[in-house]
């Protein structure tokens, strides 16, 4: 009983953070990294920039906007959260109407 609450609870409190950084970030919107730096810069121009300065070459794909790696993944994480939590009732009410009403 004590392991379920508890897994009730994490599973419950990763939802809604998962939630709150899906549609309520509280970080700022721009978040540029490039590759081998170890730093984050709010527009691309600057990431560019500050990698020329340390003489850093900028591979393909980046700079990145990390914000919006991280916005998807945390979308996925609340629907995936959300999906599994519709199918585990789905699943409990189908046994009780199975069980008990037919």
């Amino acid at each position: 009983m004590i392991g379920g609450v508890v897994a009730a609870g994490l599973f419950g409190t990763a939802t809604v953070y998962l939630g709150i950084y899906s549609y309520k970030n509280p970080d700022p919107s721009g978040c540029w990294v490039v590759q081998d730096l170890h730093s984050a810069w709010k527009n691309k121009s600057d990431a560019i920039a500050r990698a020329d300065a340390m003489d850093v070459d900028v591979t393909s794909g980046f700079p990145m906007e990390m914000h919006a790696v991280f916005l998807v993944w945390f979308l996925w994480g609340f629907w995936a959260k959300v999906s599994l939590l519709i199918s585990i009732v789905t699943g409990f009410v189908a046994r009780y109407f199975n069980e008990y009403a037919g």
